[in-house]
């Protein structure tokens, strides 16, 4: 989807941060989202010209903590 540029960066944090609140809620207690395979999308975000994007979208989220 955001390859083809049909939504937005806020668009797929809005996705993540309403499926772990619905995790949340489902199961009461907090969850860990893992993403398998990131890098096939990181080398997608590379090839297509949205690397630097892709990054500070994983590195950004509102959940993340190092």
């Amino acid at each position: 989807m955001y390859k083809n540029r049909t939504c937005s960066m806020n668009d797929l944090q809005d996705a993540l941060l309403k499926l772990s609140h619905c995790l949340y809620m489902h199961y009461q207690q907090k969850v860990i989202i893992l993403i398998d395979e990131y890098d096939v999308p990181l080398q997608s975000a590379y090839i297509n010209g949205y690397y630097d994007e892709m990054v500070d979208f994983l590195r950004n989220q509102p959940f993340h903590q190092p």
